[in-house]
């Protein structure tokens, strides 16, 4: 029997399984190729692992980055649509509809030509919400954009391709229009087009689109130019670094005047939500005038936050380390060299800690050149790093070393993530199981946590599974003691907190 001999309801999890073991560039092609297979295969995609979260608006779709999802996966599609848009006939459908628009920015910008389309048509779909990409992926869609979402398209696929003049020049033509209807499910009109602008590192446009206020009108809440401005300064962050100082700068100017509140409540909660998009601004931000200058900013207007995030250098670059900015570290590193000695004793004791947290170790080896405390193993063996482990114990770490009440011994955690390969790193390094800290409460998370195979390597290191750590029911589920009578006549109750190691 045929394969499209077959009844729908098994035709669509055969053609589901077979896009969801293909790559989503092999399952873009299939639905190319396949015209008879065409609609099964569009169903499975939208359906399946290879099609979750691509599109989403172009503030998420650069968010993405953050979170690795491959850029290929939009270069790929916007080619599929750009192809279908390109040879579209019916002006009334919604290809023919961005095949419109691409033609209106060609005539706006006095480019013609079919490289003119082909570059706008993909300019204005980096614009376009996900809903919509999908709908343009599907041939047989019926859906069609009103005449505000064409506007709305036109201006921000204007923005998208920098045309500063064009945007003017729209700004004024479609005024009424734009105020009329500037709520979208997204946000309102100048949250997408100032955010778009700070994005792609256009400055001009964004002093444009700033005093273009109130031409765009604000979303529903109101609240005047600031909350716009704050989540562009965000989106600066996420975008290219072209013109991102001089944008950087420009939006803390226009937010100086803004008086964020000292509580959190229901009265100011979303006013809070835009000083938490500075802050995450401050912490994106890869130039070390911008970071300071922010900080400066949030630090005048929160007591709390300058209190929490002091402005010693040894704050600085422990934030620094941990957002995995380099050359940001080392600047600052530079700066911390000249610190007075008692300062820069206590800054390299403690500067470490955050820093081993990402993972990154060239900010963990920069650190090390620069003589910061290597005793973070603990830390490294919880988040199962061994060769960050090796980095550490190579610039002096004491295998042995752990600080009491705050995190368990190396060796013990290494246990505890039944981590073979790190154990057996810091026993070839002198990691000590005879005392009653290490080896005893090895063995009893082993146990407790049911780890077999690690209860079988302590035994072959000559240990006892017997004299383990007693669970003391009354006690909350993740506290344990440490029992006097099985570990030679040590205290009782010690509490240890599993939390401190998540």
């Amino acid at each position: 029997m045929g394969l499209f001999n077959l009844p729908p309801e098994l035709l669509k999890p055969i053609f589901l399984e077979i896009i969801s073991v293909r790559t989503f560039k092999r399952a873009m092609r299939l639905k190319c190729v396949s015209r008879s297979s065409r609609d099964y295969v569009m169903e499975a995609i939208m359906s399946s692992d290879v099609f979750v979260d691509t599109f989403k608006s172009v503030y998420a779709r650069d968010r993405s980055i953050d979170y690795s999802q491959p850029e290929e996966r939009f270069n790929i599609c916007y080619e599929y649509i750009t192809r279908r848009v390109l040879k579209e006939g019916d002006p009334s459908s919604l290809r023919g509809q961005v095949k419109e628009l691409a033609e209106r920015l060609c005539e706006l910008s006095s480019q013609h030509g079919p490289a003119a389309m082909d570059k706008h048509v993909k300019g204005i779909l980096g614009t376009m919400e996900h809903t919509d990409i999908r709908n343009l992926l599907n041939a047989g869609t019926t859906e069609t954009l009103g005449s505000f979402r064409m506007s709305r398209y036109l201006l921000l696929g204007a923005v998208n391709m920098s045309y500063v003049d064009v945007v003017r020049q729209l700004l004024i033509d479609n005024a009424e229009e734009y105020r009329a209807g500037h709520h979208i499910a997204h946000g309102s009109l100048d949250h997408c087009a100032m955010c778009l602008a700070a994005l792609t590192g256009n400055l001009e446009m964004v002093k444009l689109l700033a005093h273009s206020q109130p031409v765009i009108v604000h979303g529903a809440n109101g609240g005047g130019i600031w909350p716009t401005v704050a989540h562009a300064l965000e989106h600066v962050s996420l975008g290219t670094q072209q013109g991102h100082c001089e944008i950087f700068e420009y939006l803390v100017d226009a937010l100086e005047h803004v008086e964020f509140p000292g509580e959190f409540d229901a009265e100011n909660v979303r006013r809070m939500w835009e000083f938490t998009l500075v802050q995450m601004a401050v912490g994106r931000t890869p130039f070390p005038s911008n970071f300071l200058r922010g900080r400066a900013f949030l630090s005048d207007r929160d007591d709390w936050w300058a209190k929490v995030h002091a402005s010693d250098t040894g704050n600085i670059c422990n934030e620094i380390g941990v957002g995995g900015r380099t050359d940001m570290l080392r600047h600052f590193l530079a700066q911390a060299d000249k610190m007075p000695a008692d300062e820069a004793r206590e800054y390299k004791r403690n500067r470490l800690k955050a820093i081993v947290k990402p993972g990154n170790a060239e900010n963990v080896k920069l650190a090390l050149e620069h003589g910061a405390d290597p005793n973070q193993l603990s830390k490294a063996a919880a988040l199962r790093w061994y060769e960050m482990a090796r980095l550490l114990i190579d610039h002096g770490a004491d295998v042995n070393h752990w600080e009491a009440g705050l995190v368990l011994p190396p060796i013990v955690v290494a246990v505890m993530k039944e981590d073979t390969s790190m154990f057996r790193l810091l026993r070839e390094n002198g990691a000590v199981l005879d005392t009653p800290e290490t080896g005893p409460q090895a063995m009893a998370f082993a146990k407790m946590l049911g780890l077999e195979s690690m209860v079988d390597v302590l035994v072959s290191e000559g240990l006892d599974e017997n004299v383990v750590l007693q669970h003391v029911p009354r006690y909350r589920l993740e506290k344990w003691w440490l029992s006097e009578d099985t570990v030679h006549g040590s205290p009782g109750a010690q509490f240890l907190d599993l939390a401190l190691l998540h």
